[in-house]
């Protein structure tokens, strides 16, 4: 009679000793990344289209009045979601945690508040760069 094969936890992930191993991370990860993405790119398109026509709303948006409102709103829970993905990636390489990929999942509160830390982290510093470039490319054209 055979003895059942004793299942522990999953072998832990071996912690990184250099930087090319670092660039795994995003592999395990690939789901989240990929639907963030995915947000991301078809805001940017959106953007894209506002900006050609700047005298309407796009095509797609012109019809319902009311999708304004929750195109603005959808625009900020991804670019959110955004800034709570990277942080919570931030605060597992700090805390050492290597076995898994922590994301915000629902917690509106973590995803608003690291969206704020990160806003506060750009107003800081590198809108003003872009505000200098953005001045200087409207007066020298």
């Amino acid at each position: 009679m055979q003895s059942p094969e004793k299942t522990g936890p999953p072998a832990p992930w071996p912690l990184e000793t250099c930087w090319d191993q670092c660039l795994l991370y995003p592999l395990r990860a690939w789901f989240l990344l990929l639907y963030l993405a995915g947000g991301l790119a078809g805001l940017t398109g959106a953007a894209v289209l506002t900006l050609l026509d700047p005298l309407g709303p796009p095509a797609f948006l012109d019809r319902q009045q009311w999708s304004w409102p929750g195109f603005c709103l959808l625009a900020l829970l991804v670019l959110a979601y955004a800034c709570g993905l990277l942080q919570c990636a931030l605060s597992s390489g700090l805390a050492g945690e290597a076995g898994k990929v922590r994301w915000p999942a629902c917690d509106l509160l973590l995803v608003l508040r690291s969206a704020g830390i990160w806003l506060l982290c750009f107003l800081a510093g590198p809108v003003v760069l872009v505000a200098g470039g953005f001045f200087y490319w409207l007066h020298c054209r």
